[in-house]
């Protein structure tokens, strides 16, 4: 019984001590998380003068009962493609962006496109 009990004091005891070192432990996560975001945010470009709303405006026009034409749409998608090529050229993947646009762009150089007014 004393042997039992011993036993359950040791564990006891560690717990305790483990239970101590916990709120020292938090604050350094806490510290670090803190860091964290900000650091998150050191290569997001940030382009000044444009709507927040600019990312989603264009595909809700598609609902719409007068949409854009398909010019419209592919200009619209070249230029996002632009904005790819710099997110990809700032983090030096530019093979990456070759790899994923260029069939595309491809395509894009068999079709007949007018000209879109700058908007």
């Amino acid at each position: 019984m004393e042997s039992n009990a011993d036993l359950v004091d040791g564990r006891l005891l560690t717990l305790e001590a483990t239970c101590a070192e916990l709120p020292a432990s938090n604050a350094k996560l806490r510290a670090k998380t803190a860091d964290l975001e900000p650091h998150s945010r050191l290569k997001n470009i940030r382009i000044i003068g444009l709507p927040e709303s600019i990312e989603g405006g264009f595909l809700l026009k598609w609902i719409h009962s007068s949409p854009p034409t398909h010019n419209r749409w592919i200009h619209e998608i070249l230029y996002c493609v632009r904005l790819e090529r710099i997110r990809f050229s700032l983090s030096g993947s530019l093979t990456t962006f070759h790899n994923t646009w260029q069939p595309f762009l491809d395509h894009i150089d068999t079709l007949t496109i007018d000209e879109e007014p700058n908007t």
